[in-house]
């Protein structure tokens, strides 16, 4: 059945006002929302908090909104939580982070870590000819399977290049939730392996904040060479900076993303067919290429 309406209402309830990539997105949807008189929106913060989502979701059905946009960093608990939702047959799409039984946009993980893997084989190849002591994942422990294709598709390439050997080499690093606390995780980190060639991969910018400023603090700007993802601010000042050796972070152009949410939106909201999952498209920022996306991304400010 083709449900035709003249307004809809959306609820987003984003992952965390403070992290630079969720604040980039929700900007996009607000100016994408400003230019259409039939949607309106009600968003929320989820902080990377399951109750703060569990509140969210429970305003959103007193709403009775069409369809809820759900960025929420717990994937084991985001099923316990969208269960009422299922109950009332409320459409959800979820962002980047996948929760099973909902639509999906967001990043395509296993090819970005495929690209950003082979953008730091080139980069050790050159500047460290091919050496590397340590390789540590600074991840986030409520995220699964899917969000790790990030990791697995770098260290994948790492191994087909060099002589690397995950089971022994590899560290996989909590983030603790926080920029502060990977901060002193890596601080620690960096005291234990004084060894020159360390890769760290972060799971987003956001995480890659804490690693540059312990990788300063402790004078090892030389000596650590940092993948992360989303492309945001995060990227571009460590790429002026010139003192961190920043490799690559797949970098997302906003601007689009809040209209593509939107329209398939209003699809969910109608009981349109939509594909599982929608990839938004992403390009590696490198030290040859970030100047020239910094200038579009000032344009689309």
């Amino acid at each position: 059945m083709i449900v035709t309406r003249d307004h809809y209402v959306f609820g987003f309830a984003n992952v965390d006002d403070n992290n630079p990539y969720a604040l980039e997105l929700l900007h996009s949807l607000e100016a994408a929302a400003d230019k259409r008189d039939n949607i309106s929106l009600i968003i929320r913060d989820n902080g990377m908090d399951s109750n703060r989502a569990k509140a969210n979701i429970e305003t959103f059905m007193e709403n009775n909104v069409d369809v809820i946009i759900m960025f929420h960093i717990d994937q084991r608990a985001s099923q316990n939580l969208i269960f009422p939702i299922r109950l009332r047959r409320t459409p959800v799409l979820s962002i980047d982070i996948p929760i099973a039984g909902t639509r999906y946009f967001g990043i395509n993980n296993e090819e970005v870590g495929r690209l950003a893997g082979q953008a730091l084989v080139r980069w050790i190849a050159e500047k460290w000819q091919g050496q590397i002591d340590h390789v540590v994942c600074v991840t986030e422990q409520r995220v699964l399977d899917f969000t790790h294709q990030r990791f697995e598709g770098v260290i994948a390439e790492l191994e087909r290049a060099f002589d690397l050997r995950p089971q022994n080499d590899v560290l996989y690093l909590d983030n603790g939730s926080s920029a502060d606390v990977t901060h002193q995780r890596m601080l620690e980190l960096l005291q234990r392996w004084p060894e020159p060639h360390l890769v760290t991969i972060c799971i987003n910018d956001s995480t890659a904040r804490g690693v540059i400023r312990a990788v300063r603090e402790t004078s090892r700007t030389q000596d650590v060479a940092i993948v992360s993802y989303d492309g945001t601010e995060v990227a571009f000042e460590a790429f002026a900076s010139k003192d961190i050796q920043f490799v690559t972070s797949p970098h997302i152009s906003q601007r689009e993303s809040g209209d593509a949410i939107l329209d398939l939106c209003i699809r969910l909201a109608k009981n349109e067919m939509v594909n599982p999952r929608t990839y938004v498209p992403t390009v590696p920022l490198t030290w040859e290429n970030w100047r020239e996306y910094g200038q579009h991304r000032e344009g689309d400010a």
